[in-house]
């Protein structure tokens, strides 16, 4: 169960980083699209709770001898429960990124943001004695094609509402942020 506290720390300042935009009028956001964003907002804050990125207290109590490293993809016995799981957790994304945020290549960026978000998770996870897998980024990545498939076959028509990329790593910092220097889950 996702703790609350946990959520609040990074959502909150989210939040009110969207209401900052709309009401300076940064960045027009419609009703429909500011309900979407915040969908962006529960999705991204509920990934960061599975995933279990590092805190700053996780770098803070880091010794070298945490470390624990897998570069040879599927040399690990990880249940295919787990496969499933890395790739059921970033479908969303693959669908949400299509639709938020349009640019010149929707498929390739969308694939880059979904292997950059997810090498950030399995960088960070470096800290706070979690094993940093390839893996999961395979298959993390592979749950972003699958979303981005599902959204070029169901929601292209609809189209997306073209905000800038830049607005997307804004938004992702903001999310990760509060939770890094604010979260301590002991």
């Amino acid at each position: 169960m996702i703790n609350t506290f946990e959520f609040l720390t990074s959502f909150l300042p989210y939040f009110f980083l969207l209401n900052h935009l709309k009401k300076k009028g940064m960045l027009y956001i419609s009703n429909p699209l500011f309900y979407l964003l915040v969908t962006f907002g529960v999705y991204i804050a509920g990934m960061l709770h599975f995933t279990d990125p590092s805190t700053i207290f996780d770098i803070l109590d880091f010794t070298s001898a945490d470390l624990n490293l897998n570069f040879v993809p599927f040399s690990t016995g990880i249940s295919k429960i787990g496969y499933v799981l890395n790739v059921v957790l970033f479908v969303p994304f693959g669908v949400l990124i299509p639709l938020l945020f349009k640019e010149k290549h929707p498929f390739l960026e969308t694939m880059g943001c979904g292997f950059l978000g997810s090498l950030f998770i399995e960088f960070s996870q470096l800290f706070n004695e979690r094993v940093s897998d390839v893996d999961d980024l395979i298959m993390n990545t592979f749950g972003v094609f699958i979303g981005w498939l599902i959204y070029f076959v169901f929601f292209k028509k609809i189209g997306s509402y073209k905000l800038p990329l830049r607005w997307l790593f804004l938004f992702i910092f903001v999310l990760n942020i509060g939770r890094f220097f604010l979260f301590y889950w002991y």
